[in-house]
């Protein structure tokens, strides 16, 4: 466990369903209490995903979320998939711990790069990667297709 003055990092478990919506929901996604309980199990289950949690004594106030990728065309990477504070706690070195928390994970898994993308428009988030020592190196479409379930 890290601390910066009360605020502590750890790594999360399936239990903190309920405290992680307003953290999803902030960053655009809204989610049902059961969508993201099924979504934390999955990802805790799985050895290849890393989520940290900051909190401020009990109250989760932030989130990291990364994950091992294996591609056929690039090397081992991880990517920095999902990284949310709450509005009161940015600034203050929170955002920093955590991805700090995925970089030294990271390393543990004997991966050598770290992979993150980012909206276009979140420049305040561009220089924050920046700051951190992440480089801009392409920008990119992403496309979709929804199938009737």
């Amino acid at each position: 466990m890290i601390y910066i003055m009360n605020i502590s990092i750890s790594l999360a478990d399936a239990k903190i369903a309920y405290d992680m919506l307003p953290l999803v929901e902030m960053m655009g996604y809204p989610n049902t209490l059961e969508e993201i309980t099924q979504k934390l199990q999955r990802i805790c289950s799985q050895v290849s995903h890393v989520l940290y949690i900051a909190k401020d004594d009990d109250k989760i106030i932030g989130f990291c979320h990364a994950y091992i990728r294996d591609l056929l065309e690039t090397p081992r990477s991880v990517e920095l998939h999902g990284l949310a504070v709450l509005d009161k706690y940015q600034g203050k070195g929170v955002g920093s711990q955590l991805i700090k928390s995925v970089e030294e994970w990271t390393k543990r898994q004997d991966i050598h790069i770290i992979v993150l993308s980012s909206n276009v428009s979140r420049t305040q988030a561009h220089g924050f990667y920046e700051h951190l020592g992440y480089k801009k190196i392409k920008q990119q479409f992403v496309f979709k297709k929804f199938f009737e379930t």
